[in-house]
């Protein structure tokens, strides 16, 4: 015998606001940030499993680490975000404060034939 529930599925939405990408989960209200560092220091971080708040149709949250704390804003209608950096330790520094037109990250197209690769030969048996 099978049953099947009533509970439907949403899904994942991918945006690119400028040079961050979003990856927002209905069904667990938890997001991913790609955050760019503009040095050559340290490379790119994935915040992964950010908590998120809805009302209505606008999404916030927020990224902490030790030094700053970002908080966000986004439209999910019109895809317009804002996000306001406060810096932990510099009081004396003034936020910084974006706008951005986000849009949906289109989905890649699989290749329709993977590339061939080169395969090693394999050992030899010795003994038997």
């Amino acid at each position: 015998m099978i049953f099947f529930s009533g509970a439907t599925f949403a899904e994942k939405l991918e945006l690119t606001c400028d040079d961050r990408d979003l990856v927002i989960d209905p069904d667990t209200s938890l997001l991913e940030i790609e955050a760019p560092n503009n040095t050559l220091l340290t490379p790119d971080k994935t915040f992964r499993d950010i908590s998120y708040q809805k009302q209505d149709e606008i999404i916030k949250f927020r990224v902490m680490t030790e030094y700053y704390i970002e908080g966000w804003a986004i439209d999910e209608t019109s895809l317009m975000a804002y996000s306001r950096l406060d810096f932990v330790q510099d009081e004396g520094l003034d936020p910084v404060k974006k706008r951005y037109a986000c849009v949906q990250t289109p989905e890649k197209a699989l290749p329709d034939k993977l590339p061939r690769q080169k395969v090693g030969k394999r050992p030899r048996k010795r003994g038997f």
